[in-house]
């Protein structure tokens, strides 16, 4: 399963070990202080690069770059429906990533 980081430090982690003085051992314990600590782990998987498109109005005829949005850029996207290149604005959607310690995530 994907998640955003903030997502993912809110997911308990069975790697967190709290000592036991009288046990005189290290046990998992549960508890919002023993969450993910996401990209701040060694397991951490970061999962592909994802965009969301919005299409830029057809009256603007020279260079879309100066009226972007703000956090938006220009860019290209096939039109699936009819196979034709278009002009969209498009932006990084918040990266997404997985715990290692289970292996890759599948599709």
């Amino acid at each position: 399963m994907l998640l955003t980081e903030a997502d993912a430090k809110t997911k308990w982690c069975p790697m967190v070990r709290m000592e036991d003085q009288y046990a005189g051992a290290a046990a998992n314990t549960i508890g919002p202080d023993f969450n993910c600590i996401a990209s701040g782990c060694m397991m951490w998987r970061q999962g592909p690069v994802e965009f969301e498109y919005q299409p830029v109005n057809r009256d603007v005829l020279v260079d879309v770059r100066d009226e972007a949005p703000k956090g938006w850029a220009v860019g290209l996207r096939i039109n699936q429906s009819t196979g034709t290149q278009e002009r969209v604005w498009k932006r990084e959607k918040p990266r997404r990533g997985y715990c290692g310690l289970a292996g890759r995530v599948e599709p």
